[in-house]
């Protein structure tokens, strides 16, 4: 399956502020973000994730999410809400229920600690685990042992 990028379901006349570009990895979707991000770039990730979802059909297999952010993970109020509800919808429709979800960002990540904290809420509400971590390869153990649950 190929890559998905952000940059291809842009709509409007306004441009995105980040990138997201997200791959299948055996039973891991991986994203790699860098932001911040705006409105129009959450707007195209909502697209890119129904499109992703269709192809990759999760709602047949156990699959986790590995998130690894740069830069910064900052957004404005109206790009976390639209964030927020779009992550409800797939989740709760059952399109895709990640196993785990495992965000990475280090040290220089800006808004990291504040952004998580609103990201590990929500994936309670919506009965997903979901754990930040300071570098990937702590982050892939971690998922690994959740598939291993399966």
């Amino acid at each position: 399956m190929a890559t998905f990028d952000s940059n291809d379901f842009v709509e409007g006349k306004f441009s995105p502020h980040g990138r997201l570009t997200v791959w299948p990895d055996d039973n891991i979707l991986r994203f790699d973000v860098t932001g911040p991000m705006n409105l129009e770039a959450i707007s195209a990730l909502g697209r890119m994730r129904t499109k992703l979802y269709k192809e990759f059909s999760p709602s047949d297999r156990s699959f986790c999410v590995l998130a690894v952010f740069h830069v910064s993970m900052l957004m404005p109020q109206e790009a976390l809400d639209l964030f927020q509800s779009d992550l409800r919808a797939t989740y709760i429709s059952r399109l895709a229920r990640p196993r785990a979800v495992a965000w990475v960002a280090g040290h220089d990540v800006e808004g990291a600690s504040v952004m998580f904290r609103f990201v590990k809420r929500l994936h309670n509400e919506i009965e997903t685990e979901c754990e930040l971590f300071a570098e990937q390869n702590s982050a892939e153990a971690w998922l690994n042992e959740k598939m291993k649950a399966v």
